[in-house]
């Protein structure tokens, strides 16, 4: 069985040449998942408070139809009323007065 040769470190175990070599890189990197990890925490709060917004645009819609609703119904009251006060106190067409109760 062949012997290993002697590393040419003096036998010394050498660190990953990237940490020996480039130790700002891990910093670099180390900088960057955390930047991405906040980025993406910031998206999922935008999202929800999108997600809040749209509920309460579609509540808000829907009140404001109710109201529409309303007020086309109080229209038409309104636009009846007139011919009603008539019949009510005795203008109308003869012989269409209404009594009291």
């Amino acid at each position: 069985m062949p012997r290993r040769q002697a590393s040419k470190t003096s036998g010394r175990r050498s660190a990953p040449r990237d940490t020996v070599k480039y130790p700002r890189l891990d910093q670099a990197m180390a900088m960057m998942f955390t930047s991405q990890l906040k980025l993406a925490e910031r998206q999922a709060a935008s999202e929800e408070r999108w997600l809040t917004l749209e509920r309460r645009v579609d509540q808000v819609m829907a009140v404001l139809e109710e109201h529409s609703r309303i007020l086309e119904h109080h229209g038409r009251i309104l636009e009846a009323l007139p011919d009603a006060i008539q019949k009510r106190i005795g203008f109308g067409p003869p012989g269409v007065r209404e009594t009291h109760p």
